[in-house]
């Protein structure tokens, strides 16, 4: 068998072994072992503000936020500098 046979039998083996599964557990130890080894890079001017059922009991308020205290919180992220501000909420009708 030639080199260039050798190489296509192998390819065809590997992809067979992959598309049925048997790869699976392979590469997710890899893939934990490159993140492990790359550490994590998280950005450090990322800040979560996130309001819990804790905050809702301090402000004696039910779900969903009122609208007047989101503006407050949104208002106060932007006079400390938030350049960009994402919201993950759900508001009444």
């Amino acid at each position: 068998m030639t080199l260039w046979g050798a190489g296509f039998l192998a390819s065809l083996l590997v992809t067979a072994a992959s598309s049925l599964g048997y790869l699976e557990p392979l590469q997710a130890r890899a893939l934990d072992v490159l993140l492990l080894l790359g550490g994590q890079r998280f950005p450090s001017d990322v800040v979560i503000v996130a309001i819990d059922d804790a905050a809702f009991a301090a402000l004696e308020e039910r779900q969903p936020i009122p609208r007047q205290h989101l503006a407050r919180v949104v208002r106060g992220l932007q006079r400390s500098g938030a350049e960009i501000v994402g919201l993950d909420i759900t508001l009444g009708g």
